[in-house]
């Protein structure tokens, strides 16, 4: 009797975690149905679209679509803030030269590759420099983001009556402005950079060159 009744306990038990799998399994080929048919209308990023309440995810894609172009205005600002000026510079080794130009090109270079960014903006330009001793000379090259880092929708809403996500993009006109200021303030932090942190006084000239790595809607180049 007892055997049976064990027996009985394991057969229902084993029904219940069955059960509990097809749940689980029918609740999540629900959610990537979901998933799959508003991805064809929203731009959100993977790892928020794997959030199972569609409403959370609306108001998580917003707070970094915020983030992101309040960190965009501000790269200029909160980039000099970041910057330890140093102490007045010391010409006269320059003058004499005693400082070689390769070392104060390595500076510049260094200090422009750690220049920090917000985290918001997940991107780290790659930068080059070339020093001339005779004009003093600095050349920066440097990497810039595409069009891309500007968000393209400006905010989502979910419309709770019919289970929705609705997209609203950002006017063409707006991206644009939003991209030229963020490679105006790239330059001019890379600019303020380099004479903040010339120890030796060596560099009277700044040329500044930024390079996109895009492709070329017209010419698919």
């Amino acid at each position: 009797m007892a055997s049976r009744q064990r027996w009985a306990r394991a057969v229902e038990e084993e029904w219940a975690a069955q059960e509990k799998e097809r749940e689980q399994a029918a609740h999540k080929e629900k959610h990537e149905a979901r998933l799959a048919k508003w991805s064809r209308y929203t731009t959100l990023d993977p790892d928020i679209a794997e959030k199972r309440d569609l409403e959370r995810q609306v108001l998580a894609q917003n707070r970094k679509i915020e983030k992101r172009v309040d960190a965009l205005s501000r790269i200029l600002t909160r980039g000099l803030t970041r910057l330890a000026l140093p102490n007045a510079p010391d010409v006269s080794d320059v003058a004499d030269h005693k400082i070689e130009p390769k070392t104060i090109a390595r500076v510049a270079e260094y200090h422009l590759q750690r220049s920090s960014l917000d985290d918001d903006l997940d991107f780290k330009p790659e930068v080059r420099v070339a020093y001339t001793p005779e004009s003093r000379q600095l050349v920066i090259e440097s990497e810039l983001p595409d069009v891309s880092v500007v968000p393209k929708a400006k905010h989502y809403r979910y419309i709770k009556s019919r289970d929705e996500i609705s997209e609203t993009a950002r006017p063409q006109s707006q991206v644009k402005s939003i991209y030229a200021n963020t490679i105006a303030q790239l330059t001019l932090l890379s600019i303020a950079t380099v004479f903040a942190t010339d120890e030796h006084g060596g560099i009277d000239v700044v040329v500044y060159n930024g390079l996109v790595d895009t492709i070329d809607p017209r010419s698919g180049q």
